[in-house]
């Protein structure tokens, strides 16, 4: 039976706090300047929250990529590690400040950037290397941050996906995971995403899970790259500027991002587990990401990755799916197919091809909804009985 879930995918939630946060900035004249009290409450609520002395504020992340760019120092004639399964605006911020994409492969479970003959991939040419966490998973960041500080290369953290998502942690996340914000003495108790690298990047796009419509930041603990990224913005005034009325929508959300994660990891176990259950009793593979109690991810989105030989058979779960009304759609298309005018491939990039071609990805506005179990449950339908007929 066709199932109605277009109201558990509406996204951004209503927010009373959001709201009044909305009014305050209306009434004390803050949404007319050019600088007020809300642009500056975040710098400084991003700054505690990620434990960082540098904050930039702009005005998406894709910008927030670029200035991040310019700040490590990267220019015409430089290469830039990059992965070759990744958000395609990385690729053009690359050659934006005129530098050479170099594309290494991902690790086929955790859909980031893999540690396998990465140290190869560095030459006398490369300045920097980009590392997204994306859709859930967790790129082996400190062994990248290990390699590339032995060759003198920035590692620049994409964590557009994935704000307050937290690695080594020593306690079990799952069960503990603070309903509230983490202070300094809880982010003792694990590393930030966003943090392990020489500087990082959020976005606050409409779909993000801090949502302004548009925005972005950059943070960092290095000051000369935040004063390189000074300069580059400041033509007269900030020539990327987020506004007063963003920011005052992003405080309140900032305050319970810690909560809603929890929300999100739970749910999205729930359907891991599903898909592990469906693996098993059908001949439909999937791939998911791996949660283990020393890391609490943020999912964005939930990858599910159809083996087979068919390439139609993709498109087809998409289309049953879709028409339940269920938000999911394909994952990026990758860049191994680009002009090596315009990159250097690093290696065969296989796994990043092969999951360019099988990765479909659920949204992450879903996983606050009440009827998540009944998602699950369509979810696992299609995949047993529909994908039988096809």
């Amino acid at each position: 039976m066709k199932r109605n879930f277009s109201n558990e995918f509406t996204w951004p939630i209503q927010d009373p706090e959001v709201k009044q946060a909305l009014d305050r900035a209306y009434n004390d004249g803050d949404w007319g300047r050019y600088a007020g009290s809300n642009c500056a409450n975040l710098q400084k609520e991003l700054g505690d929250y990620f434990s960082v002395e540098q904050v930039r504020l702009c005005s998406s992340g894709t910008i927030a990529v670029e200035i991040a760019l310019r700040a490590a120092g990267v220019s015409s004639g430089d290469e830039v590690l990059l992965a070759a399964y990744d958000f395609p605006g990385n690729f053009r911020c690359i050659e934006s400040v005129g530098a050479t994409p170099v594309l290494v492969d991902v690790d086929s479970n955790t859909w980031s950037m893999s540690t396998n003959d990465l140290e190869s991939a560095f030459t006398d040419k490369t300045k920097a290397c980009i590392v997204s966490h994306l859709h859930g998973g967790i790129a082996p960041i400190k062994r990248i941050v290990d390699i590339a500080h032995r060759t003198g290369a920035v590692v620049i953290e994409d964590i557009c996906q994935c704000p307050g998502a937290m690695v080594d942690c020593d306690t079990d996340w799952h069960d503990n995971l603070p309903a509230q914000p983490t202070t300094p003495e809880t982010v003792r108790q694990g590393k930030k995403l966003g943090t392990i690298g020489d500087i990082a990047t959020l976005s606050f796009g409409g779909s993000k899970l801090l949502t302004a419509g548009r925005g972005g930041a950059v943070i960092t603990n290095n000051s000369t790259f935040h004063q390189r990224a000074t300069i580059f913005c400041d033509r007269g005034n900030d020539t990327f500027p987020l506004s007063e009325l963003q920011a005052a929508v992003l405080i309140p959300q900032l305050k319970k991002l810690d909560k809603k994660n929890r929300q999100r990891l739970d749910a999205s176990r729930a359907l891991l587990d599903t898909l592990s259950q469906v693996n098993a009793a059908n001949s439909i593979k999937s791939k998911s990401i791996k949660v283990d109690r020393h890391h609490a991810p943020a999912f964005y989105k939930i990858p599910i990755a159809i083996q087979s030989d068919d390439p139609s058979r993709k498109q087809t779960i998409i289309d049953l799916l879709q028409s339940q009304n269920i938000k999911i759609d394909h994952g990026f298309r990758g860049f191994t197919k680009r002009s090596k005018r315009r990159c250097r491939l690093h290696g065969d990039c296989q796994h990043a091809t092969t999951l360019a071609a099988q990765t479909m990805v659920l949204h992450h506005p879903c996983l606050l909804s009440d009827n998540f179990p009944e998602i699950v449950d369509t979810i696992a339908e299609v995949l047993t009985t529909s994908l039988d007929n096809i």
